[in-house]
């Protein structure tokens, strides 16, 4: 898991030496380990004939923050900015964290207050069995006003117990005692892999499972019965994948949903009409790389940073209004990029026939494949072997 944290400025601040606050980055992964690392405080250590300088950035903080194998997710929240300690020296720097885990439980760190003896931030709540029975696989956050007046942050967790739970950060952030979702689905009869709520003002959530089923629900509605009988279902894909591991809400588009599972097609979906996908995009995986056992999640491309999460409505970057997406490969030492045109659902001689790979970036050697994608504005962060991470740019971008 990795994620870039922004909050909503492009501005620099004087008093953070005129650096941008969006080039924090968290990652998060196996042995229950999370890092912290500011990107911009990097130092060059190699020069080669055929490369660039390249710099290496120590963590500011490195913790083990779960018990179990790995970390599903860690997502930055927002929120108070000021209070940091000396350990992350900068007034623009996140403060708060919160992170889901092979162990089954949610845990809420404050970023501004570590431990001197650990050097691990403190941890404000941990959830218990009573919220997930089994480890938790993936994780969503989002600032939504469907449930209330104002907006409130949602959390949304789908587990190996085979369940969907959505809390608010404030039922977590205050409960003394045991915490209990708000909504829960059992509409899935396998481990939850992917979960995503479309927008802070839609009350859609989709889920994959590997159970064979892309699912919306309606999380306004019961969610407890099971299978088909859920009352929160609104529809379902069955068997558009092989395993069923991804579903990414289309920031520019309200209608789009894009999938992938354990198989070499990535397809973008009109959940107003789920009887076919309207593109499949192919080209990512090598032929060679035979029977599929390795998650690669596509991830958007080009937002601008102000609009970035805000609305389903987001401006991109170039002015060409078109989102790009990224994904990795097993076997492929590429990050592939695809342009995604929606003329079948628009009736638009601007908007360009879907292609089946727009472009493709090598990752530098010894590399091998990637693993997880974050995106901050240009730059991409990329995991790859031996728990390494990698910022790349493209060297030309349309504008």
């Amino acid at each position: 898991s990795l994620q870039f944290w922004t909050n909503n400025s492009d501005e620099t601040s004087s008093k953070n030496g005129g650096r941008k606050s969006s080039n924090w980055l968290v990652g998060a992964g196996k042995a229950g380990m999370i890092a912290l690392w500011d990107t911009n405080n990097k130092e060059v250590i190699y020069t080669t004939n055929d490369t660039k300088d390249r710099a290496f950035v120590n963590p500011v903080l490195s913790w083990k923050a779960h018990s179990g194998r790995w970390i599903a997710d860690a997502k930055f929240l927002s929120g108070n900015t000021n209070a940091i300690t000396e350990t992350i020296p900068s007034v623009e720097a996140p403060s708060r964290l919160i992170t889901a885990g092979n162990d089954g439980t949610v845990c809420l760190w404050d970023l501004s207050a570590v431990s001197s003896s650990t050097r691990a931030p403190k941890l404000l709540h941990r959830t218990g069995k009573e919220y997930h029975s089994s480890g938790i696989f993936c994780m969503d956050v989002l600032s939504s006003s469907v449930n209330s007046s104002s907006s409130e942050m949602m959390i949304c967790t789908g587990s190996k117990d085979k369940s969907i739970a959505i809390s608010s950060l404030a039922s977590l952030a205050t409960s003394s005692t045991a915490t209990k979702p708000t909504w829960r689905s059992r509409f899935h009869n396998a481990k939850v892999g992917a979960v995503k709520l479309q927008s802070p003002t839609s009350s859609l959530l989709a889920s994959a499972s590997d159970d064979g089923i892309v699912a919306l629900h309606d999380f306004r509605t019961n969610g407890l019965g099971s299978g088909s009988s859920s009352s929160s279902l609104v529809s379902k894909l069955e068997d558009a994948h092989d395993r069923p591991h991804s579903v990414v809400w289309d920031p520019c588009n309200e209608f789009i949903l894009v999938t992938a599972g354990l198989d070499p097609i990535v397809k973008v979906w009109d959940h107003r009409n789920l009887s076919e996908p309207i593109v499949s995009l192919e080209g990512h995986v090598p032929t060679f790389s035979g029977r599929i056992r390795k998650i690669h999640r596509p991830t958007f491309f080009g937002l601008d940073s102000k609009s970035r999460n805000a609305t389903n409505k987001a401006k991109w970057s170039s002015s060409h209004a078109y989102p790009y997406l990224l994904t990795g490969g097993q076997g492929s030492s590429f990050v592939s990029m695809y342009q995604m045109g929606y003329n079948q659902i628009k009736n638009d001689d601007s908007f360009p026939q879907p292609s089946t790979l727009f472009s493709r970036g090598k990752l530098p050697m010894d590399c091998g494949e990637s693993g997880s994608i974050a995106v901050n504005g240009k730059q991409v962060a990329v995991a790859v072997n031996q728990g390494e991470i990698i910022i790349l740019e493209p060297s030309r971008f349309v504008q």
